[in-house]
């Protein structure tokens, strides 16, 4: 996003979207690969990514990668669609990431500090 000021231009970072401005939330069809066991519903799904983004701490990509642990292969993705018609595409895995994706493409990397995984 570029917020213009007369003849000059800055760019500012995407932060995540406050719960309340999000108007619907999407879960994709859980992957091929999922068992059975995958009892969630979409409901359930998008209720737990809205819990998630209530209270996110932003990290760089790096620090996503490197710095944190999830199970891998269950990851789950789809859209939120803000009260403004933006729509944000978003990837939760368990173990508490999450990105946010918008329509540029610029991604935003966030975590759910715990007491066993710390942010700092």
């Amino acid at each position: 996003m570029i917020i213009g000021c007369g003849a000059t231009a800055y760019a500012t970072e995407p932060v995540p979207p406050a719960v309340s401005a999000v108007r619907n939330c999407t879960v994709d069809a859980k992957p091929r690969h999922w068992t059975a066991s995958e009892t969630k519903t979409p409901a359930a799904i998008c209720a737990e990514f809205m819990t998630f983004l209530s209270a996110p701490t932003v990290v760089t990509k790096n620090q996503w990668w490197h710095n944190f642990h999830h199970v891998a292969g269950l990851d789950r993705t789809s859209r939120l669609t803000l009260r403004n018609g933006r729509t944000i595409g978003w990837l939760m895995r368990p173990g508490g990431l999450a990105q946010l994706e918008f329509a540029n493409k610029h991604r935003i990397y966030l975590v759910k500090c715990r007491l066993k995984q710390p942010c700092n």
